[in-house]
């Protein structure tokens, strides 16, 4: 019943439903469902509630709220979820630099870019993408330059997997448009 009232309130409910919606944040059973409700409310309370939840929870939950938040594209948002990029919990680190990358502003990007040498190893891989991501947001917003300097980046990083380079590349050349040609005429003539 209570997975059926979460469903109905995220077509007609608003910030009137936030209590009896935010405790259910810390429920395994139903913490997605009332994201699910969250998500789609447009008042803006919805996303300083949901930040004021993050230090109540843990694990699945938290990471499930993070989530929310990047999908809600809350700007305000950054300094709340930037914190995780460092959680011992490496769902937790992954889906923050996810939502970052949602967010797509150039704090979100930065936020990212600053935490990728202090992250486990294990975790760097997952943030470079999140970075790219968050390039590829901030290309669609049309803030193509700010987002060619983070192809450029990093294109230019010794060690990554070739995926990413490559992701790199090719978001670097598109991000340029016309004047894209350039760069793809230097990629065909290196040695790799």
């Amino acid at each position: 019943a209570k997975m059926d009232a979460c469903r109905e309130l995220a077509v007609v409910g608003n910030k009137k439903a936030l209590p009896v919606l935010l405790p259910l944040l810390a429920d395994e059973k139903l913490n997605h469902m009332a994201r699910y409700a969250l998500e789609t409310m447009l008042d803006s309370g919805v996303n300083a509630a949901l930040r004021a939840e993050l230090p109540k929870l843990r694990g699945r939950q938290l990471a499930g709220v993070i989530a929310t938040l990047g999908a809600r594209q809350d700007a305000n948002s950054v300094g709340a979820v930037k914190r995780f990029l460092t959680d011992a919990d490496a769902d937790v680190v992954k889906t923050a630099a996810r939502s970052l990358s949602r967010i797509g502003t150039s704090d979100a990007a930065q936020a990212i870019k600053s935490a990728i040498p202090t992250v486990a190893a294990a975790n760097q891989l997952a943030l470079y993408e999140s970075w790219l991501r968050a390039a590829d947001t901030l290309a669609t917003k049309g803030n193509a330059k700010s987002a060619s300097a983070i192809y450029d980046e990093v294109r230019h990083t010794v060690g990554l997997p070739a995926h990413v380079r490559l992701g790199a590349v090719k978001s670097a050349i598109l991000a340029r448009g016309a004047a894209g040609r350039s760069l793809l005429t230097e990629c065909l003539w290196t040695g790799d």
